[in-house]
């Protein structure tokens, strides 16, 4: 049964999740949120500390190898990045990454970077939420072989 419509939007994308076998992590604290993105130099905007205190990503990758990383990995991988994104997930054993970028106080967009230092990431979503709703209902819209086609 579908998670019901009265969820926190990221809550009931969590228990998608839940409903089809992954196993997220349990929620984390909007300080632990803050904190990791602070360190790696950017700002968590409210729909990133609204997925994190749902879940604090995954145990391991979903049946379509993509794993939301949990704070400590999105730690680990960010400490030496510059620029204006964040790693924050990946398909099939890092084939390619996802990236967040802070767009406002709201709002992060979502890119795919073919490599951490992709110099030219490619856009796949205005919000997280967008991406996180077409990642379960339209995964060929976020996926990288969409890339240029």
């Amino acid at each position: 049964m579908p998670p019901g419509p009265d969820l926190d939007p990221m809550e009931r994308i969590v228990a998608e999740w839940r409903r089809r076998g992954v196993t997220p992590g349990p929620p984390a604290p909007a300080a632990d949120v803050a904190r990791t993105f602070a360190a790696a130099g950017r700002g968590a905007s409210a729909d990133v500390l609204a997925l994190y205190r749902a879940a604090d990503g995954f145990l391991q990758p979903d049946v379509r190898c993509w794993w939301l990383w949990p704070l400590d990995r999105v730690r680990q991988v960010n400490a030496a990045a510059a620029g204006p994104f964040i790693l924050f997930a990946d398909w099939m054993m890092q084939s390619h990454v996802y990236a967040l970028r802070r767009e406002g106080p709201e709002t992060s967009s979502v890119h795919i970077l073919l490599g951490a230092d992709d110099p030219d990431p490619y856009r796949v979503a205005d919000s997280l939420s967008e991406f996180l709703e077409k990642l379960l209902h339209a995964p060929d819209e976020v996926e990288a072989w969409k890339l240029g086609g």
